[in-house]
């Protein structure tokens, strides 16, 4: 997953992971755009917003609204793999 307000890791990287994961192992890996969180999963506005933040990455608060849902369809997904 890519947050629109990410200045770490580009969607074109976040997009060549997910390919990666799911050639090694299909089915494994989503995509998925979601606006707003950055790179540490904190609610921002904009990758602008994002940079004149002062503090400090995992310090930030967690977006749940954003991301929870997210993530709940991801494990859902994978629940058949077994390891």
């Amino acid at each position: 997953m890519h947050g629109s307000s990410d200045v770490v890791t580009s969607r074109d990287a976040h997009i060549e992971l997910t390919e990666a994961i799911n050639q090694m192992h299909p089915g494994a890996a989503m995509y998925a755009d979601i606006p707003e969180p950055e790179h540490y999963l904190a609610h921002e506005a904009s990758e602008t917003a994002s940079r004149k933040d002062p503090t400090t990455g995992l310090s930030r608060p967690y977006d749940g609204a954003a991301l929870d849902p997210v993530l709940d369809r991801w494990s859902d997904s994978i629940a058949w793999i077994h390891i």
